[in-house]
């Protein structure tokens, strides 16, 4: 937190309160936020900008909604077994994580056996982006 207040100042007072019901999460923690500011390049347009995703971790089963295009599918954070971590819009479909990646470079659609090769972290319910 310190790199990240030395980079962008520290957060408004008034924010550190209003902050949890922004985003739909009473306990939101710091284990909520996820780093994106470090990728280079989103294939998805909500992304653009990002600089940390705040996730709902009580959120770990993926649904899909059928009646909305790709673009407006919920995003989701999975933990790859390696350590990495990919942002993305996914679904569960018996035992296999299917993921349609919105990160430059990792592979447009994956397949993964969910809680052996990946699990769903949550859900992203917010993203912070920077000011441009």
């Amino acid at each position: 937190m310190e790199e990240i207040e030395s980079r962008y100042g520290p957060l408004p007072y008034f924010l550190h309160q209003a902050f949890s019901s922004f985003v739909g999460l009473p306990d939101l923690s710091v284990r909520d936020l996820f780093w994106a500011g470090g990728v280079k390049e989103f294939t998805h347009s909500y992304l653009a900008g990002a600089l940390f995703f705040v996730v709902d971790r009580r959120k770990k089963s993926p649904r899909a909604s059928l009646s909305a295009p790709m673009q407006a599918q919920p995003l989701y954070i999975v933990r790859q077994r390696n350590g990495t971590h990919v942002c993305g819009g996914c679904s569960l479909h018996e035992g296999t994580l299917v993921i349609r990646a919105y990160i430059a470079g990792f592979p447009k659609l994956m397949r993964l056996r969910n809680r052996v090769d990946a699990e769903v972290v949550g859900k992203i319910v917010g993203i912070i982006r920077r000011l441009s």
